[in-house]
């Protein structure tokens, strides 16, 4: 009975909400954009002219779709791991671990699917811890996901591959249970006196998913996406040189021809704020800041003299 329990409780794991005001079809009907549709495996995502749905018996919650968008439409309301992420002890031999697996202990980090992850979340904890990561991938070839583990791969590659002056934390994924680091707390009894919370906070989302049917708008509100944020905790974190690094490599690089002509249309539909159109003694710059960027390419689309390039990665650009 015990083991069953475990093994409903584990297999949890939290509802997507879509909030579709924030699409960026919403502020400009003609941008093409299509990264939650190609970013689903199951194709369950459907977008047409900013409306998104997501048809909930069939998802798989494998949380793709939220590292794809720019916009963050796509949200597990319940999700605490950024913020947890900041509390836990650089010095601890961490353990990320999704909710379908069965392994407790104190330095474990429990996240949706390693699919909701981006890149800029393992950024952030290659940069900040200073002992391995271990990402728990024990029961990921049995899983409906198991795709995700191309996608934590090519993550990990990438930061291996970052030319930083420093070193940086490794992670060591592991496939086999009996591999995974073994604490005092990590046993039944430890997994036993946090279920109930666990059981409590899923009925609780349960019941205020059902009792709301509304979604405050911010279709039009300037914000930074959690990526953003925390990529900017980790570049806060390095020193001047592995700051220029992380700039040329990981950040947004906007190109701005001659031919612009200064007009406020780019920074004015800018989502983030990371256009800017400023006037010194008369003479007007249009300024980049990278760090805000989210990629998302609306400012291009948005151009009427096409003047901007935007690429993955870059440095930051003033005109």
């Amino acid at each position: 009975m015990i083991e069953q329990l475990e093994k409903e409780t584990a297999y949890m794991l939290p509802d997507i909400t879509v909030h579709a005001e924030r699409c960026l079809q919403r502020r400009l009907t003609r941008f093409q954009c299509s990264l939650c549709v190609d970013s689903c495996h199951s194709n369950n995502v459907t977008l047409k002219e900013g409306e998104i749905h997501i048809d909930a018996d069939s998802c798989t919650k494998c949380g793709k779709c939220i590292t794809a968008c720019p916009a963050e439409v796509f949200v597990i309301e319940d999700d605490e791991h950024y913020r947890v992420l900041e509390q836990l002890e650089p010095s601890v031999q961490m353990v990320i671990s999704c909710r379908r697996q069965i392994y407790d202990s104190p330095c474990v980090l429990h996240v949706p699917c390693l699919g909701a992850l981006p890149f800029e979340f393992f950024l952030f904890l290659a940069i900040r811890q200073e002992n391995d990561i271990v990402i728990n991938m024990a029961e990921c070839a049995q899983c409906t996901n198991s795709h995700v583990t191309d996608h934590v791969k090519a993550i990990v590659s990438r930061i291996e591959q970052l030319p930083l002056p420093r070193p940086l934390a490794k992670f060591i994924s592991v496939r086999d249970s009996d591999e995974l680091p073994v604490h005092e707390s990590g046993n039944r009894r430890y997994f036993l006196a946090d279920m109930g919370d666990k059981i409590l906070s899923f009925m609780r989302n349960r019941f205020e998913k059902q009792a709301s049917t509304s979604i405050p708008s911010r279709t039009h509100r300037r914000s930074l996406s959690g990526k953003s944020r925390i990529l900017q905790k980790a570049i806060a974190l390095l020193d001047r040189e592995s700051r220029k690094v992380v700039s040329a490599t990981c950040l947004p690089l906007l190109t701005i021809q001659r031919s612009c002509s200064l007009c406020p249309r780019c920074a004015g539909i800018c989502p983030t704020g990371a256009l800017e159109r400023v006037s010194t003694n008369g003479n007007k710059q249009l300024i980049f800041n990278s760090e805000k960027c989210s990629s998302c390419g609306l400012c291009v689309a948005f151009c009427k003299e096409n003047s901007l390039q935007l690429s993955a990665r870059g440095e930051p650009w003033i005109l």
